[in-house]
């Protein structure tokens, strides 16, 4: 079941996409060869960023929840 995945998720990742990305075709560099394609199966830019601006808010909220520990210590 790990293969599945909602309509709704995916539709909300091609709008994403969209919306961050509306022209952009990506570009693939092969370890091997070096060689830029254009094949492969990709995370798309859109979702890379908002991946991006997840972790960022969660590394944000992580190191206030730090300044008020260390606060609260001395």
């Amino acid at each position: 079941m790990d293969n599945v995945i909602s309509f709704q998720s995916a539709k909300n990742r091609l709008k994403i996409d969209a919306e961050l990305s509306p022209n952009r075709k990506p570009l693939y560099v092969s370890h091997a060869t070096g060689k830029v394609t254009g094949t492969g199966r990709p995370q798309n830019f859109g979702t890379r960023l908002a991946n991006v601006r997840a972790s960022l808010s969660k590394i944000d909220r992580l190191i206030n929840e730090l300044k008020a520990m260390s606060h609260d210590k001395t």
